[in-house]
Parts: structure tokens; sequence; C-alpha cells
């Protein structure tokens, strides 16, 4: 029972010692009145800090001040002033004693300390313009880099990436073996490219990656980096880029934006087998309309450049049907029909879906209608095949298209039996190339061969 009584005298005895250490406060601070010398008025203002009373401290430190607002202590006074409201929760009042302090002490050693010290209380007080630049004024000594490093976390936060670059910037310089340098790069890089000012985005993303290889970021870094080689088109450099990014980190490949990046550096290049991969890759993801679109579209010209026209017969098809008839390339797709020697009867299928397109309003060159009327008639549907020629021949009678079409017309009528109608037909034909002869010379042979 007596072990269980212990704690009581033990808690009432540390109440006590506090009451009679309170008490003794109190008796002090009622007798450093006036009489006392400005100088003991100082001593227990620093001791009352140093003791942990800091709102008696910052009464009895007032009071001195009041006395000797320019002595020898003054600035010792000011300082631990401000540390006092600081620390006793009044943030506006430390802000003030703060300014005071540099307003009068500028040149002090604590001068940084003071201006870090600012800027950390109107940031919790939610003035972030007014603790930026209360940063920013620290200019030199130990307190710069970690300023500088909260400058840059505010401008951060209020989407002020030139502040935040520089302010990064400025930082790395200081204190390159910070731990915190390594997020510092990836940062300032971020915030250029946020910037749009590319280039210097470029050569930050490189800095980070080759100091911090290992770092997180650097996958985020790899991305950012691809893509905007891409936008700046430099296809070599984000081919390469974008290509190590997908063998370091395989997920990256689910990215839309990477794959239609890579595709598009790949087709620049001239490299369309690998273009196309990439671009059919990317149909398999979950894409935008546009990126849909664009990943549709160039999937059909990277297999066309690449010769595989059979593919690009398939895939300009599915870029016709979710496309505008306006905007269908349905040249492209008749050109890789006759190409892949889908003009014949085995491709009338993929023919009427030609001439459907048509006639909901595509366009046409003269050189491709008659392209297609050539490829009905391959194909055996000889009343399609007519009625294109016609159209042709009618649509530019004095072209090398007119003359060849007028000369497939006279064929038909002569195995039809219209032999008068043939002969006229003939007749126009080699006035055409006749006519064609003296403006790009060969017009005969070329009517003729064709």
């Amino acid at each position: 029972m007596a072990a269980a009584r212990h704690p009581i005298p033990r808690a009432r005895a540390r109440w006590c010692a506090w009451l009679a250490a309170a008490a003794l406060l109190i008796a002090a601070s009622a007798r450093a009145q006036p009489s006392e010398t400005p100088a003991e008025l100082l001593l227990f203002g620093l001791k009352s800090y140093r003791d942990g009373f800091y709102e008696p401290a910052a009464d009895i430190l007032r009071r001195y001040l009041a006395l000797r607002p320019a002595g020898e202590g003054a600035a010792s006074a000011r300082y631990f002033l401000a540390e006092a409201l600081r620390r006793s929760g009044m943030r506006k009042k430390a802000a003030a004693a703060y300014r005071d302090f540099l307003a009068r002490h500028a040149g002090e050693k604590r001068a940084g300390e003071v201006r870090l010290r600012l800027g950390e209380t109107l940031e919790k007080l939610g003035d972030t313009g007014g603790a930026v630049r209360a940063y920013a004024s620290v200019r030199a000594g130990p307190m710069r880099a970690e300023a500088l490093h909260r400058a840059a976390a505010l401008h951060i936060q209020r989407r002020e990436m030139m502040g935040a670059a520089s302010a990064l910037k400025k930082f790395l310089e200081a204190a390159p073996q910070d731990p915190r340098a390594e997020g510092a790069a990836f940062e300032r890089a971020l915030a250029l490219d946020a910037l749009s000012n590319l280039p210097e985005a470029e050569a930050a993303y490189r800095f980070a990656l080759k100091r911090h290889p290992g770092s997180r970021r650097s996958r985020l870094a790899r991305r950012r980096l691809g893509l905007s080689q891409h936008k700046r088109g430099r296809h070599e450099a984000a081919a390469a880029t974008l290509s190590d990014l997908l063998k370091r980190s395989p997920g990256e490949g689910s990215r839309a934006e990477v794959r239609l990046a890579l595709a598009a550096s790949r087709y620049a290049r001239e490299e369309y087998a690998r273009a196309a991969e990439h671009f059919g890759a990317a149909l398999s993801l979950t894409l935008s309309k546009s990126q849909r679109r664009k990943a549709e579209r160039g999937a059909a010209s990277a297999l066309w450049e690449a010769g595989r026209y059979e593919q690009a017969t398939a895939a300009y098809r599915r870029v016709i049907e979710s496309a505008p008839a306006g905007e269908a390339p349905l040249g492209r797709y008749l050109r890789s029909i006759a190409r892949s020697g889908g003009c014949d009867w085995v491709g009338r299928k993929a023919l009427r879906f030609g001439l459907n397109t048509l006639g909901r309003g595509a366009r046409l060159s003269l050189e491709d209608r008659f392209l297609l009327a050539n490829c009905l008639q391959e194909a055996g549907m000889e009343v399609d095949a007519t009625k294109r020629f016609e159209e042709v021949g009618r649509a530019s009678p004095g072209s090398v298209e007119g003359g060849l079409a007028d000369l497939r017309l006279a064929e038909f009528l002569e195995k039809s039996g219209h032999g008068k109608e043939a002969s006229a037909r003939y007749e126009k034909g080699v006035k055409t190339a006749l006519a064609l002869k003296d403006k790009k010379g060969g017009g005969v042979r070329h009517l003729l061969e064709a």
C-alpha cells in the first residue's frame, strides 16, 4: 500500500517546485523596476528566455529596449525578443520584431538567421509572398541554402515556375552536396519543362540523370526528356531516350504519349517498320480521340512507306471509317489496293468500300480517279469502270488521264459491238495524245503504252 502512495508525493513535489520557480520569477520580475540597471534587466530577460519562460522574457526585454534602444545589448535583446514571441506562438508580433531587428541591425551576424526565421513565421501566417521575399533576402552565409530551398518550395506551391527554377539553380550551386540536391535537380528540370523552356529543360534533365542515375525520379525524368526532345524535333535523341526508357521500365510502354512520341520519332528517321510497330502498340492502349486518330494515321502511313501495302490497305480503311468524308485518305487506300495486287476479283469488296466512300463526298485527284476506274476494270466491274472513265474524261478532256480514259472507253465500246462510237473515242484519245506531245513530249507513246 505504501508503494502505491509514492507517485502522489513525487507529482506534488514537481508541482510545488514549478510553483516555487514561478513565484521566484514573479518576485524577481516585480523587483526589476526602473530603479534596476538596464544591464540587470537584459541579463534577467536573457536568463528567463534560456529557462523557457518566453512571455515574461519578452516583457523584460521590451523594458530593456525602452531604456536602451541603441545600447550595447540592443541587437541581442531584439533577437531574443523576436525568438521569445515566436516560441510563445505570437507570430504576428514575432514577424514585426524580426523586421525591427533587420531595420536596425541589417549587418549583424545573425541577420541571415533572422531573415530565415521571418520567412518561416510569415509562411506559417499564410503570407507566402512575404515569406518568399524574406527567404530571397538571405544572400550569403550558412542560412542561404536553407532559405533558397524553402523559397523554391513556395514558388512551386504558388505555380511560379520561373522563380522555382531560379531558386533551385542557386540552391544547387550553394549546396551541391546537400542531401536534398537530388530532388532539387529533378524539380528544376520539371520547372523549366513547365515553362516550355525546352533547351534548358533538356540540359537540366541530362544533368540530373548523370548526377543521380539511380534516383527514383529518373524514370519520370527520362520520359519527360524524351518527350521534350521529340517536341523540339530532335528525333534521333528522342528515339534513343525513349527506347532506353522502355528497356529500363517496360511499364512505360503502356503510356500513350510515350508510344506515340517514339513511333513519330522513328517515322521521322524513316525507320518505317519500327514506327508501324509502335503505332500499332499504341492502338492497343486506352487513347483519347485525337491520340487514336494520330495512331491510326501514323500506322497506315508507316506501313505504306515500309512497302507493306496489304496491311496498309486495312489500316487506311480503319482511318477512313473514323474520319469525316472530306478528310478520308481514299487515294492512299486505293493505291495500297493496287500495289498489293488487289485490283482483281478478290479485291472487289475493298473496291466497293472505296466507291461508297467516294459517294459520301471523299476527294480524289484525277490520277487516283483514273486508278480507281482501272482497278474496277481489272476486277471485272465493267459497269462501274465505264462510269468512272466517263467521269475522268469529262473532268479533264485535254489531260493524260482524260486521253487514257477515252482509250479505255473505246475498248469497252469496241468489245460491245459499238464500232462507230469506239472509233470516235479512239480518235479523241489520239488527238489528246498529239496535243500533249508538244506540251510534255512523248504524248502518243505515253497514252498508247498505258
